[in-house]
């Protein structure tokens, strides 16, 4: 995997580290885990269309 420079504003920096900090892990795991764990719009509607078929299979 290749490392990225991605430039953001000071506070945007220095709270991003908060939240990491918090959380025992770095800023690029911090982000690295929201990108993994949040979906855009398309995926939640795939999902729920998922979801509401595998309701209806096991009705």
């Amino acid at each position: 995997m290749s490392d990225a420079v991605i430039w953001v504003e000071g506070g945007v920096r220095d709270r991003l580290a908060t939240l990491a900090d918090a959380r025992g892990m770095s800023i690029a795991a911090l982000l690295r885990e929201f990108a993994e764990s949040t979906l855009t719009e398309e995926e939640r509607r795939e999902a729920f269309a998922r979801r509401q078929q595998d309701r209806a299979a096991g009705s």
